[in-house]
């Protein structure tokens, strides 16, 4: 949802690759959120639904996106037969996120998810969402979609270009 990758987004577009770029996958839908970008970081990069992530809480700028739910996404847009590979770097959100998509039907159309865990231990965590998730239900929610049969690798982390 950050406008900055908005070229790079839509130079992509294919029969194949559909950019949402004034779009957040979430846990939900809603017409309008508030989105918050880093105005500070190296590049920009770092960019939150939580306005108290560490990344955007000193110096921040908000944009309004849409949130469209990820779990409806996959399920009305993926066939069983399908190869689903989903790669979720949200800042924190897969802590909101995850609960939902390991009770989803949507959750057995994913073959693989590429999950950057942004609370990996207790040394340090940015968010954990808005949901008020624990790190106990985020690790049960991880632990049914890989009893689902979704591949999700240990320890990813997002490359930055």
């Amino acid at each position: 949802a950050n406008p900055k990758f908005n070229g790079d987004l839509r130079a992509l577009q294919s029969n194949r690759v559909y950019p949402m770029t004034t779009t957040a996958a979430y846990m939900c839908d809603k017409e309008q959120e508030k989105f918050y970008l880093d105005t500070t970081g190296p590049s920009g990069w770092g960019s939150s639904l939580d306005d108290a992530h560490e990344s955007v809480k000193t110096r921040k700028q908000g944009v309004d996106v849409q949130l469209y739910n990820l779990m409806r996404l996959i399920y009305e847009n993926a066939l069983p037969e399908d190869t689903v590979v989903v790669k979720m770097d949200i800042e924190g959100a897969e802590y909101d996120i995850l609960p939902c998509l390991a009770n989803s039907p949507a959750a057995q159309l994913i073959d693989s998810l590429y999950l950057e865990d942004h609370c990996p231990g207790d040394w340090w965590c940015p968010t954990r969402g808005q949901a008020g998730t624990t790190k106990a239900g985020f690790n049960e929610a991880l632990r049914q979609l890989k009893a689902r049969g979704v591949h999700i690798p240990d320890g990813y982390w997002s490359p930055m270009f």
